[in-house]
């Protein structure tokens, strides 16, 4: 079998046309569908650890991760923001259990594959039904002005 040599220039192209392609980021990192709710960052993608489509399977009695990407000018960003999530089922807001309560530190918000990134625990309660809903999630900056709000269409399994 022969073995052709390829030119380090082509392979140079054929790499730029794949980071383009891909926007750079591995195959994996997908989003979820999302609705947008007011955000002033530049929400790029929403994950949850459990799920790659929507509407969303979250198994009662779990913690799962979820993570939103975005995009901001340096003179938004804060390195301590409150969340807040809620569960809407039947047309009743409940307030979802959700770890740390707030992001702060030198580790939030995180450099990610589309800009920054913010995650957090949720915890599935045992006492919620099980039925399609939406997860609301919330997140505001020290002046209380919010930052980040989106929408993502959840089914609650056992």
């Amino acid at each position: 079998m022969e073995f052709k040599r390829v030119c380090p220039i082509k392979l140079m192209f054929i790499l730029l046309i794949y980071l383009q392609t891909t926007n750079g980021k591995p195959s994996y990192i997908q989003s979820l569908d999302f609705e947008d709710c007011g955000s002033t960052f530049d929400l790029v993608s929403v994950r949850i650890s459990t799920c790659e489509s929507t509407p969303c399977k979250v198994p009662m009695g779990n913690t799962v991760q979820l993570t939103a990407d975005f995009i901001t000018d340096d003179h938004d960003l804060t390195p301590t923001l409150t969340h807040e999530a809620y569960w809407i089922l039947y047309a009743i807001n409940t307030r979802a259990t959700i770890s740390p309560d707030a992001c702060e530190g030198k580790f939030c918000p995180f450099k990610s594959y589309d800009g920054l990134g913010f995650s957090a625990d949720l915890m599935v309660n045992t006492t919620l039904p099980a039925v399609r809903g939406t997860l609301y999630w919330r997140v505001k900056n020290p002046n209380d002005t919010l930052v980040m709000c989106f929408k993502v269409p959840v089914s609650i399994v056992y």
